[in-house]
This record gives C-alpha cells, structure tokens and sequence, in this order.
C-alpha cells in the first residue's frame, strides 16, 4: 500500500472532523522550539477559535504534553501566523532550522486580544498548509520528595514542573504549588507557612529515596526562602537520577482544616 503524504492524511482528516464535529475547527500547527517536530493537527472548540487566542493557551498547553510528553508554562504560549504558506508536509529538519531560526522572519505574533478565526481568515480553510506556530518556555522538571517525620521509611521520589518564572523566583513563591501538590499526591493538608525546601547534601539517589529522622541533619541543609531554585540546584537540574528537592511541612489542624473547608470544628 502507497504511503500516503501528511497533507492527504491531515486533508482526510479535517473532513472526517467537519462532517462529524461542527463544533470543532481543525488546525494544522507547529511547535517551534529547540526540538525539531513535524506539523500536528489539533481540532479547537468552535467557541475557542472565535475567542481572544489567550483563552487557546491551555488547550495547547494540553496538546504539547500529550503529543510530545513536554509541560511548558502556559502563560509563555505565544501564537504566530507564517508570512508564508508553510505546507504542511515541510520537513523539519536540521537545514530548515538553520534556515529559519528566527521565529521573527519566519512569523507575525498574534496579539493575545484577537482570535484565531479573525487572524485566519480564508486560511483557515487551506488544509495544505500550516494555520499557526506556537512558541512557549518549558517548565522545569524537578525531583522531589515530601518528607513526613512519622514515616520513617522509604519515600516516594514525584516530579513536579515548575514554571520558569516561579522557578527564578524567591522559593517563598513556590510554597502554594508544593501545598497542592501534597494535596494531590499524599492527600495530606499542609500549611503553606511551615513548607520549606531542602537540598541534599550529597547526591541522593531517586532508587531509594530513604530518609530517617536520625540522619536528617546531616544529609540535608536548608534552602533560605529568599533563595531561587535557579540558584540552588544550578547544574545538577540536568541530571535526572537525583531527588534534588525535599520539602517538609506541618500538617494542618483539625480546627484548620475545618475552617479552610468551611465546617465548624467538633462536628463530623
């Protein structure tokens, strides 16, 4: 059987999409960063795609993690409109980027206020070409424990994506994103003023994340709230086999707790 090219099969499928889903604008798009991928298709929400692009920033936020396994901060999105047809079957290659490396020559930025119907236009409907590159800055992936002075045991290594600007921020800022990941992961309520970072002493495998009161002192020192993680970690953020953050905090109260959730405190 022939193989058939990314232009028939995008072309196949945004036909599929309008016969099936009104509601839904297929898109061929590119993600341009320092990896080189092909054109993607993405199908936006009809209300979307007639909506300010800003409101779009989550939708391919998503798309970027699922397609490519790569968290980006949703705010960095920026959307661009090629000054010229890009087909859609362009090889993305090492020569092409040499070619286009400046995301300026190659593109118009889209105004965070417009939509992506009005920046299209006709185009939309041109299934033989790229509709719209988007730029974005990656989160940064750190791993990390949650340590609980009642389990003494081993603990679990998560990783958590912090973006870029809370991560060259003062670490104080990045309290409320570890209270919700505690939340998420460990079901456990902390609060956000007892969090505080620490960074290992010697590197610290993520095999066997395993913690003892006793030795805490000696393997771990603390990070100043007024510090960055950019500052801290430096260049062992590049390897992946160490736990490079651990994080303690207090529980809350059960009169806390109440109170947060809105529940008086001595009633079940």
């Amino acid at each position: 059987m022939a193989k058939q090219g990314v232009g028939v099969i995008l072309s196949e499928r945004r036909t599929r999409s309008q016969d099936s889903y009104q509601q839904l604008v297929p898109l061929n798009w590119l993600l341009f960063d320092e990896d080189l991928h092909a054109v993607s298709d993405i199908d936006v929400p009809l209300s979307l795609f007639n909506n300010q692009v800003r409101h779009c920033r989550k939708l391919f936020a998503e798309e970027i993690l699922k397609r490519y396994e790569g968290s980006v901060e949703v705010e960095s999105i920026e959307f661009w409109r090629p000054k010229a047809d890009l087909p859609v079957d362009t090889l993305i290659d090492e020569q092409w980027r040499k070619t286009n490396s400046d995301i300026k020559v190659l593109a118009k930025p889209v105004a965070l206020s417009r939509s992506l119907s009005a920046t299209l236009g006709g185009k939309g409907k041109d299934v033989e070409i790229v509709h719209i590159i988007v730029t974005a800055r990656k989160n940064v992936s750190l791993n990390w424990v949650f340590f609980n002075p009642k389990h003494t045991g081993g603990h679990n290594v998560s990783k958590i994506h912090v973006p870029p600007s809370l991560y060259n921020d003062k670490v104080r800022h990045c309290r409320n994103l570890f209270v919700e990941e505690i939340l998420a992961k460990y079901e456990s309520s902390v609060t956000v003023r007892s969090l505080r970072f620490w960074k290992p002493v010697e590197p610290f495998s993520v095999v066997n994340a395993s913690i003892t009161a006793e030795k805490w002192n000696k393997r771990f020192n603390p990070i100043e709230l007024a510090q960055s993680f950019s500052e801290v970690l430096a260049g062992e953020l590049n390897d992946a086999t160490i736990v490079h953050i651990v994080v303690t905090a207090e529980e809350e109260s059960k009169k806390e707790s109440s109170e947060v959730h809105g529940s008086p405190a001595g009633k079940s």
